[in-house]
């Protein structure tokens, strides 16, 4: 009977850290698709930002009012950023107003 009980105890045991184990693998896949969705969601809004800009509407960037009738256009070879001249945004910072 003695072994009997060793192996139910085994076996508890074993499929105790099975669950621990599962629990974790489950955790950190969803901590991976929180990531993923809130990079997702960042990305599409600053492509509507920069939609917004190239349709002539205004943007707020660090509380400054940027917009082509402003004056501002976009940087040679890259693509979010735009500049007046002096000043230099990167769109995909900015929020729309």
């Amino acid at each position: 009977m003695e072994n009997v009980n060793s192996l139910t105890d085994e076996c508890k045991k074993d499929k105790e850290f099975f669950f621990f184990a599962l629990k974790r693998i489950i955790l950190a896949f969803c901590v991976v698709l929180l990531f993923f969705a809130l990079n997702k969601r960042e990305e599409e809004n600053g492509n509507e930002v920069i939609n917004a800009f190239k349709n002539g509407n205004v943007v707020i960037c660090k509380s400054s009012i940027v917009s082509i009738k402003n004056g501002y256009e976009f940087e040679e070879n890259k693509k979010s950023f735009v500049s007046n001249g002096v000043n230099i945004f990167n769109l995909k910072k900015c929020n729309l107003k």
